[in-house]
This record gives C-alpha cells, structure tokens and sequence, in this order.
C-alpha cells in the first residue's frame, strides 16, 4: 500500500529560487542524521549543517544544504528522486571533460532514510555563485552553456543507457495517461492517481485534451540526444563573471530528446516567468537565441509538450513512489500550457 508523502519544495516558489542564502538551521535530529551518514567520505569534525530554504525544517529533509566543517565546505543535496545516480555522476564528470562549466558529483546516490522514507543523498562542492537575476547577460550566458551542454552530450558515452531509460519512462506515463483516461471516461475517482481533492473536476476539459494530445515520444524523435532534461531557475547558477553554470542532472538520466526539450522548457522559465508583454518576451528570446548561436524551432509545441510531460510526471510521483506534490504544482503546468497555446496563436513562436 503506498504512504503518502507530501513534497515540500526546496524552494517557496518552487522553481524560481531567488536569492541563495543557507540561512536555516535544520532540526537537530535531521542534522545529526544528515552528518552521521556523510562521516565514512567527508571530514565532519566541528561539521554544522545548514539548510537552503525552511522546507527542512518543518518535516521533510528534501532540498539543498551546506555543510561545513573544520577542514571544507560542501553542497548536499538530498532527494527523492532516486534514479541511476553513478549514470547521472559518469555524464557529468564526461561535460566536466569536455570543459563545460558543471559543478561536479562527489559522491553520488548515497542512501538516506528519513521517517520511513528512501531518499537520496549528493555531494558536490559548495560553489559561490548565485541565481538568475532577469538581465539580458544572464539569458545571453545560459544560452551558451546549453549550446556547450549539447554539444558535448550530443557525443556522449552513457547515450545508449540514456535512451533506454527514457523509452522505459515514457511508455510508464503513457500507462498514467490512459488510467486518467479511464477514470475520466467512467466517472471515477481522480484522486486514486494523486491528484488534489477537487481538482480533477476542476480542471475536466483541460485534462480530457491532455489525454487526447500528450505524446511520450521524443526519444524516437529525430535529433534526439542526451540532454539537461530540467533547465529552470534553480538548476543554473552564475559566478561573479555571469558566466552560467548547469546544475542538478538528476532528470538527465531519463530524458532522451532533440534539443528543442531543453530549449523549450528554459523559454517558459527563464523568458515567461513574470508574463511579460510580446517586446519584452521577443526581447528575451533574442538574447537566449543569441547565446545558443541558432534559432529555435518548434517552441509552441515543445512548451505544450513539455507541460503535458510535467503533468504526467506528477502522476509518476505518486502512482510509482506515493510522492503528494502540492496543487500548485498542477496549476502550474495548466498555466504553462495554456501560455504556450496563447504565444503560438497570437504570432510571438512558431
């Protein structure tokens, strides 16, 4: 039987993190936990945890943290998201090799159990740097580390076990997709796949054309590589030069796609996400176009796509590992889907 498990965001608004401030002091018992599982590979003497946003603090222990201690300092990441984890550190250390700017994987996958929860536990090292901060620089530099990302990916040795898990995971929501289907075609009950009382009723007509247009097939698209798979806010940092820097592969492993995935998702997070009229919008995408050295193509069905995706992955979380994630989360992927439909209707992508 699957337990429930409400997600606390690492963040307040989710994927758009704001400043970087380890400003929380975790509760004693999760940090003790947290220092007594890393001790065997980092030195802790004189160790002190501390937390990126409040989430840790008030039951869960998903999100980023820094540990620091007599003899360094390092970035933790714990996760519920368990994956291939020595898949995610072998494509990281191979950008790391082809010069593009990643922070690198310590230790990857350790296992972290929390009030009855697997969990995941990272370590990378704990860079200085900060988040996006809507300046045309910051969209120009993101489009040059994705275009070296891709380039360097589009060679990459885990490609094939890449694929595989993508093909694995797709065919899996295409299976949620057609149990919300059956649901919504025998008037039965929504919330047996995780979605919030109400919602699903809510929200009827939009669901019914989610069912009949989500497609699951970008790993059979033409030009489909390895990618980031999850370039939002949170997942690109930037040193004191404004270079950009990708972070947080953990969907890397499962995403097999032409490169429009990448390029559209960052469209709806770093071009759309305080719903700027069209001049401010094409100005935006000039920048990131820029950067990326080429234009976009297929951004309207790319962002619809990906939205639809991220739906279903909501689906995936709690049908496969009983992960509740917030309405909000749902609400999200409606607005972003239907903000994609108005820009290719009213003219601004194709």
């Amino acid at each position: 039987m699957i337990m429930p498990f409400r997600i606390t965001y690492a963040w307040e608004s989710s994927d758009c993190p704001g400043r970087i401030a380890f400003a929380t002091e975790p509760a004693a018992d999760l940090a003790a936990e947290v220092i007594r599982t890393v001790q065997p590979v980092l030195p802790v003497a004189g160790a002190q945890l501390r937390a990126l946003s409040a989430a840790a603090a008030v039951g869960t222990a998903i999100g980023g943290y820094a540990l620091t201690s007599l003899e360094g300092q390092w970035f933790l990441r714990i996760t519920s998201h368990i994956g291939t984890p020595a898949l995610e550190k072998d494509l990281v250390d191979g950008l790391l090799a082809s010069g593009v700017p990643v922070n690198p994987i310590l230790v990857a996958g350790i296992p972290f159990v929390w009030r009855g929860h697997e969990l995941r536990l990272d370590i990378r090292p704990l860079v200085q740097a900060r988040h996006f901060d809507g300046s045309d620089g910051d969209l120009t530099a993101l489009g040059r580390v994705m275009a070296a990302t891709h380039r360097a990916l589009a060679d990459t040795a885990v490609a094939l076990a890449v694929r595989r898990l993508a093909a694995a995971r797709n065919t899996r929501l295409l299976g949620h997709r057609d149990r919300l289907a059956a649901i919504l075609h025998d008037g039965g009950d929504p919330t047996r796949l995780g979605f919030p009382s109400g919602w699903a009723e809510r929200n009827g007509r939009w669901l019914l054309r989610w069912c009949a247009e989500y497609r699951a097939d970008w790993h059979q698209r033409p030009g489909s590589q390895c990618l980031h798979g999850e370039i939002h806010q949170g997942n690109v940092l930037y040193d004191g030069t404004g270079a950009a820097m990708l972070v947080d592969f953990e969907e890397s492993t499962d995403v097999f796609a032409p490169p429009v995935w990448d390029l559209a998702y960052a469209v709806q997070r770093f071009c759309l996400f305080d719903q700027p009229d069209r001049a401010v919008f094409l100005a935006r995408l000039d920048h990131l176009t820029t950067g990326y050295g080429q234009p976009f193509g297929g951004l309207g069905d790319g962002m619809r796509q990906i939205a639809y995706h991220c739906m279903a992955t909501l689906l995936d979380l709690f049908i496969e590992r009983g992960l509740l994630s917030p309405e909000s989360e749902f609400d999200k992927f409606v607005q972003l889907e239907g903000w994609a439909t108005r820009l290719v209707s009213d003219g601004w992508v194709s």
